[in-house]
């Protein structure tokens, strides 16, 4: 399924982009989950503010709300700073359900 269009000027303009998020982590020890803020967004990744402890080449769901309806995506940690984090969709966003 494509993002709507009222999810591109997101994509497009992102100089003030706090955009809330929830990332998804499954694991031995059962599935948890971290919210929060999407800074940057690009169709093949975004960088995010995330209170938790993810590690760089971890694969983890991310769900972005964009529109009324949320996006959901596979994405893989690519960069780690405390608590800023870089993150790598590996399927292109125009191809994320909702």
């Amino acid at each position: 399924m494509s993002l709507p269009d009222s999810v591109l000027p997101f994509v497009a303009n992102t100089d003030e982009l706090a955009v809330p998020m929830r990332v998804r982590r499954d694991g031995f020890l059962g599935t948890s989950e971290s919210d929060g803020v999407c800074t940057q967004l690009t169709p093949s990744g975004l960088v995010a503010e995330v209170p938790a402890v993810l590690y760089v080449g971890e694969l983890v769901k991310v769900e972005l709300q964009l529109s009324d309806e949320p996006v959901r995506v596979d994405a893989r940690v690519t960069y780690r700073n405390h608590f800023r984090y870089g993150f790598y969709f590996p399927t292109a966003l125009h191809n994320a359900t909702s």
